[in-house]
């Protein structure tokens, strides 16, 4: 946000091709350093990837009802017309031209530090949007409106806005401390919710590289003030709202990776484990236990960014305290697959678009 020149400058065509070719293969496993990635090499490949989309983020020949409403002369008309043909564009384009949007509305907000005002941004984002080469100055004034008139086309919250603003003066906050020398650089703020995803139940909190999911939930608890009981269980979870699925963390499982591979319908939340007594009742009486029968099983393949799956089979199952054991029927003597058991992420909940057979 602060970077002078963001977006105008452009950074070295090598390292911005190896890393466009990194996030086309696999976003979310991809980790930004400052030492590594200059910041001009990141907003270039931005560019790169929206300029070498297939259709265009605003799809193809539809792009021109948008270059078209540029036109309209009443400011609420236009903006009327905007929402409207927000409203056509399929669900993934609207809500990564709202996320880019959003991006370059908080860029021109620093533009007294990064020089880039809404008309500089319109100028690079125009062409690059519609791939136009600068032909068209419609397209600039397009990214210049959308830009000025965020909050009302995409129906922007104050609550969300206030939301974000905090988080980014926090990250301020965290920079001038790491580059006076009184934090560690690589810290990482977050939001985390105590018990449920509220406003008034959300902390902002400074995630170090080592701390773990228990000394998260420590911090949280201190910071309500909170005094652990006896048989009361506190943990941290990994929730995601669109599949309807969370996952306590163990305890010493490092937060920072679980963040960076966060998605956007995902986040953490501090709250009671009601089943622990339970568990650790029935784990007293089953010393060297192990679980076996059969299931349905998926197997999903992430090839070139492609979610491909194999489909449902019949497969018999033997879990232990060390492995979970994959065998192709009852009477095989020898596992298709074997995992450990300390590898095995395992969610609470309904993925609602599998659609398995039974």
């Amino acid at each position: 946000l602060t970077s002078e020149g963001i977006y105008r400058k452009s950074g070295q065509n090598s390292k911005t091709t190896s890393l466009l070719e990194l996030l086309r293969r696999d976003a979310r496993g991809v980790r930004l350093k400052e030492g590594e990635h200059h910041v001009d090499d990141v907003a270039n490949t931005l560019k790169r990837f929206f300029r070498d989309l297939g259709d265009g983020l605003f799809t193809g020949r539809w792009g021109q009802d948008w270059l078209r409403a540029t036109a309209l002369e009443d400011e609420g008309a236009k903006i009327e017309e905007y929402r409207r043909l927000l409203g056509t564009l399929p669900t993934v384009n609207r809500a990564t031209l709202k996320a880019l949007i959003n991006h370059l509305f908080r860029v021109q907000l620093f533009s007294g530090e990064n020089q880039m005002n809404t008309h500089n941004l319109a100028i690079v984002f125009g062409p690059t949007l519609f791939q136009t080469d600068g032909k068209d100055y419609k397209a600039g004034r397009l990214v210049e409106d959308l830009i000025s008139h965020y909050v009302e086309i995409f129906n922007v919250k104050d609550q969300e806005m206030k939301k974000q603003q905090d988080e980014i003066m926090a990250i301020m906050k965290m920079r001038e401390a790491a580059s006076s020398g009184t934090q560690q650089a690589g810290d990482f703020i977050c939001t985390v919710y105590l018990e449920e995803k509220k406003t008034e139940a959300e902390q902002h909190v400074k995630i170090p590289a080592t701390m773990t999911a228990e000394e998260l939930t420590f911090e949280i608890l201190d910071r309500r003030k909170i005094v652990m009981k006896e048989k009361d269980y506190w943990s941290c979870f990994e929730v995601n709202e669109r599949e309807e699925a969370e996952r306590p963390l163990h305890y010493s499982e490092k937060v920072l990776p679980i963040l960076h591979c966060l998605g956007t319908e995902s986040y953490l939340v501090v709250k009671k484990q009601m089943s622990m007594e339970n568990m650790l009742v029935y784990l007293a009486s089953r010393v060297g236990d192990s679980k076996h029968g059969m299931m349905k099983f998926r197997e999903e393949r992430n090839l070139l960014g492609l979610g491909l799956s194999t489909g449902f089979h019949d497969r018999y199952f033997i879990l232990n305290h060390a492995c979970l054991r994959l065998y192709k029927e009852v009477r095989s003597h020898k596992p298709e697959k074997e995992w450990p058991v300390r590898n095995l992420k395992v969610y609470l909940g309904m993925k609602k678009k599998l659609r398995p057979p039974t």
